[in-house]
Parts: structure tokens; sequence; C-alpha cells
């Protein structure tokens, strides 16, 4: 596949994804508003704000390079990504930032903290984790756990407790108040329970309401911080309404009343819509929004072939939507062949490959 690279503005390639103040000039590859060069492949979501690209043909901005690497990084808001094969075609050709849809809602479990076994008014974080976790079929209970009506949370809870005696954490800076810890409990869950599911989730202090969007857009929902409370509180944005101007989330603490501290309680927080503009008062600090960014895998047809929680939730979608496969959680040669019907009927690129652009066709509800 053959990509264009478009810089939006006056811009670098760097070997490295720092600051170009902190490489050699050497690293640096300079570019103008304008520009345009050919790349094969890209990564984004690369430590959150760059894109990592293969350059299709060499480029030499610098007659002091000598072997350049084909491998390089810019930051994702200065450049625009087209697929060559289809700049000139019909279909969109944009495929960074992707084109979103004007409404999206994701069909994420909701789970109230109101009724956890440990400090239920100021669990919402482990409760917006089980959420996550539950929505890609990630589950660390026993069948004794299910049978006693344990929840996932109050296991999440007990496991940053262990955390916070193992390091001395109290009050404030307790693990489940610490935005890396709650990355580093996600990863954790994802890896043991759900086999890696979801180790390329980041934590970014200053994401953009484009950022959130998008990546809802591609399948995935948010854990976003902000100051719904006087201390401060978690909620799951799972969705957004562009045509009323509101996100749409599931809060574990309620009806939020558009105010700091301002909560009915006794209300679900199921499905709750709240105006952009009073999220972005509580939430909007300094220059962007605390966001717990949720990755899946990508699923694809292995000679080691990939299992997991992923898989079947992949394998229940492709059945619901009348692509027939066995429910095995086993991403076999059959699941292969029905991904790639699925990615023809929906006019995607044929290859198997559940990443990000398949796996919201299969999973996000644009109605």
């Amino acid at each position: 596949m053959q990509y264009i690279l478009h810089f939006k503005t006056d811009s670098y390639l760097k070997r490295f994804p720092f600051a170009p103040e902190k490489l050699l000039s050497e690293d640096l590859l300079v570019y103008k508003a304008g520009d345009e060069i050919s790349i094969s492949e890209y990564t984004t979501d690369f430590q959150g704000n760059h894109i990592r690209v293969i350059l299709e043909n060499i480029d030499v901005r610098s007659v002091s390079l000598e072997d350049i690497d084909k491998q390089y990084y810019c930051l994702a808001n200065e450049v625009e990504i087209f697929n060559a094969e289809l700049a000139r075609g019909s279909r969109d050709p944009q495929q960074f930032p992707p084109t979103i849809p004007a409404k999206v809602n994701l069909s994420v479990p909701f789970h109230t903290q109101h009724n956890n076994k440990f400090n239920p008014g100021g669990s919402c974080n482990v409760t917006c984790l089980a959420m996550i976790l539950n929505y890609y079929g990630i589950d660390s209970r026993t069948q004794a756990d299910l049978d006693r009506s344990v929840q996932l949370e109050d296991i999440l809870y007990l496991k940053m407790a262990q955390w916070d005696e193992e390091n001395g954490f109290y009050g404030s800076y307790q693990s489940r108040h610490q935005p890396h810890f709650l990355m580093r409990l996600l990863r954790e869950w994802g890896e043991k329970y759900g086999r890696g599911a979801l180790q390329n989730s980041y934590f970014k202090e200053l994401a953009s309401e484009d950022d959130i969007k998008q990546h809802i857009a591609s399948g995935n929902p948010v854990i976003v911080h902000g100051y719904f409370t006087h201390f401060g509180h978690l909620i799951v944005i799972k969705g957004y309404d562009d045509t009323t101007g509101e996100w749409i989330g599931n809060d574990p603490n309620g009806k939020w009343l558009g105010y700091q501290g301002g909560y009915d309680i006794n209300s679900s927080g199921e499905n709750v819509r709240y105006r952009y503009e009073n999220v972005y008062d509580v939430c909007h600090i300094g220059a962007g929004i605390w966001c717990h960014f949720t990755v899946p895998r990508v699923l694809r047809l292995r000679q080691l072939l990939i299992e997991g929680p992923d898989v079947i939730q992949v394998q229940t979608a492709l059945n619901k939507l009348g692509f027939s496969v066995e429910t095995n959680g086993i991403f076999d040669k059959i699941t292969d062949n029905a991904v790639k019907q699925f990615q023809h009927h929906k006019d995607l690129t044929v290859d198997g490959v559940v990443g990000p652009k398949t796996w919201a066709k299969l999973f996000t509800n644009f109605a």
C-alpha cells in the first residue's frame, strides 16, 4: 500500500519520537507546509501524539545524512495521510485524521460504584476500569467468585490496595488516584486475563476533543478525568453526538447536574448525555484533558493461532451480522475467512486483519 504524507505546517520527520530540540540535526528531516512525500506504512497513536512512518522513497533533506533510515516519526497534529490509490477515486481518500461520523454510541456495559463492597463513594476509578474490561470481554473472576456475586471492580480495588501497601501510598496518593497506576492495572489485567488484549493502551495528559472522538469512532471507549466533583471524578465516554453537541457516557456516580459536586446519585449514570461545553469546563485543564485511551490488539491469522476473549467478541459480532463462525475464541482459518467476507461487504481492505477500521465497523453503532 502507498500513502501520501502531507505536512499541514512547517515540521520535521524525526529519527526518534522526541522534541526536535533534544535531537541532533542529523536526526531531523525538515519539511515546509504543503510538502508531500510517499510512505509505505504508518502507525498512529505512537506514544500518544506521534505517528511512525516508513518512507516509500528515500527523500534526503540534509546532505549530512548518510545511510538514511526508512523509519521516522512525526507529530500527528501536523500531518495528514492519504491513500495514494484512492486519492483521485470516488471514495474518501483521507486515512489520518480519519473522517468520523456525526454520531457514535458504543455498547459499553454499565457499572455503578454505589454497590461496590469497598469505598462506594470513592471508587469511580476501578469501576470505570471494570466497564472497560467488560467491554473487551476481560474478566478475572473465577466460577467461585461468580457464585458468590463478587464484582470485578472489588477485585481491582483490592489489587490497588495491595500496591498502596507495597509502595506506602495513602490519601490522595493512593494508586487508584494515579493515572499511570490505573493504566498499569488495565494493561496487567489485559495481559493476564485477555492474552495481551490491551497492551497498546496509553494515558495522555493533554488530549483534545478530536482525539477522543476519533478514538471512539474507531470502536474504543475513553476514560476521562474531570472535576465533576470537587475532589475529581472519572467517567467512561463511550460516544458523542455532534447533532446535539453532547458526549454520551457511563457515569459510575449517577447523573451529573452540570456543576462541580452536583450529582443525582439516585438516577442511573448509564448512557448519560453531557453538553460539550459543560464537560470542557470541568475537564479541560490547561491545554487538554486527562484521558486513558484503550487500544485492543490487532487480530489476524497466524501460524501460532491468536486466542482470547477479544477473539470471542469478534466471532460473536460476525455471527450477529450474518457471517457464520464458531465462537471458540481461536482466530482460525474459518474466522479469517469470515472477517474477509465482512471486509468485502463493508468495502474495507480485504486482508483478514481486525485492526482499528475493521474493529470500528464490527462494534460501533453510528445510529
